[in-house]
């Protein structure tokens, strides 16, 4: 079963004026209701890293976060605030790799009432999405937290069950139904072959193709929790194809996917669909690493672990202390310096010698 039990949540706070923008405090109240539901504990994270210089906070800001805090208590959630100077992306994702946190939720950055259509989820969230060990959720600005439907976009791997469990999660902690979509394609030998089949055979090899799938699927469902039997839409296309025409066609509070595919490079991409997806969604998106994503981010407070010796390797004798002058016992003794041989006087010469 699925636990939630540390919740950060990343908030901006503008340095001249101290107000909170919109993305970041419908994140917080995002963060605050799931926290209130599972009795998890919530971090509110703030930097004042910006644009390469920091800003401190100044009294209205620092109002507005205790203003956080104090929401959050009066909720009864447990609650503490903390202020980095690292940037934001990086004090997020270190967070996680940490271990301080199960859930990383953050807002979009847009313009409150401005239209979200093709427009990235901004650099800080592509950041976090790329690099965080752990799942992110990623809220658009203007959501009114009321979720009638979950979407989760799943393939038949390790992480697309990771996906229906936490997209079953937050349909129940939500109220919300449950739609699951999953592309599938025509192997490529029935592809070259399709010429030589005629069309009612061909047919026949889909429509297995696609119980098949249905199948998998159906059989996956059974492991995980829920409370009502969710739709299932399976979409004979790209993954990137298939997705983005069920958003279109469902319009999901929230989007559940997995974000690294194979050959996906930690910290540089999130894997080809979800790379080409997220900078064209409208709706929130939660976003899911395999177990065995390494974050790629130095923890400059992790002590470095000392280097173990080598395989038959004697380790190397402590060096002893010896008075000034003195060689120490374990030195290696200076080379015996070689004898050298006095050169012979040459003869005398004889017409020399009679003078």
């Amino acid at each position: 079963m699925l636990e939630v039990t540390q919740i950060l949540v990343g908030v901006e706070v503008l340095p001249r004026t101290g107000a909170i923008p919109l993305g970041s405090k419908t994140a917080f109240d995002q963060a605050c209701r799931l926290a209130k539901g599972t009795g998890a504990h919530l971090t509110v994270l703030h930097s004042v890293w910006h644009a390469g210089e920091i800003w401190p906070l100044n009294e209205k800001g620092q109002a507005a976060l205790h203003a956080l805090r104090d929401e959050a208590a009066s909720q009864g959630v447990s609650t503490k605030l903390e202020v980095t100077e690292e940037r934001a992306w990086v004090a997020l994702c270190l967070a996680g790799k940490r271990g301080a946190a199960d859930l990383v939720v953050l807002g979009r950055r847009e313009k409150e009432g401005a239209e979200s259509k093709g427009r990235p989820l901004g650099s800080v969230g592509a950041k976090v999405l790329r690099s965080c060990p752990v799942p992110v959720w990623v809220v658009k600005a203007a959501h009114d937290l009321e979720h009638k439907l979950v979407l989760a976009a799943v393939d038949l791997t390790k992480v697309g069950d990771q996906v229906l469990d936490y997209a079953s999660f937050l349909a129940r902690r939500t109220g919300a139904a449950l739609h699951v979509v999953h592309a599938y394609s025509i192997p490529r030998e029935l592809q070259l072959r399709a010429k030589e089949m005629d069309k009612e055979e061909y047919d026949a090899r889909i429509e297995a193709l696609k119980a098949q799938a249905q199948a998998e699927l159906d059989e996956r469902l059974l492991r995980v929790e829920l409370t009502e039997s969710p739709t299932t839409h399976l979409i004979r296309k790209s993954a990137h194809g298939a997705i983005k025409e069920t958003v279109e066609h469902l319009q999901p509070d929230v989007l559940v996917m997995g974000s690294l595919s194979k050959g996906g490079r930690p910290g540089y991409h999130l894997g080809e669909t979800a790379e080409r997806l997220f900078g064209q969604l409208e709706c929130s998106v939660l976003s899911i690493k395999t177990s065995d994503f390494q974050c790629a981010l130095v923890d400059p407070n992790a002590s470095a672990p000392a280097p173990s010796p080598e395989p038959n390797e004697t380790p190397a004798e402590p060096p002893v202390e010896t008075p000034p002058n003195e060689p120490a016992a374990n030195a290696p003794e200076a080379p015996a310096r070689a004898k050298q041989k006095a050169a012979p006087r040459p003869a005398p010469n004889p017409r020399t010698a009679r003078k």
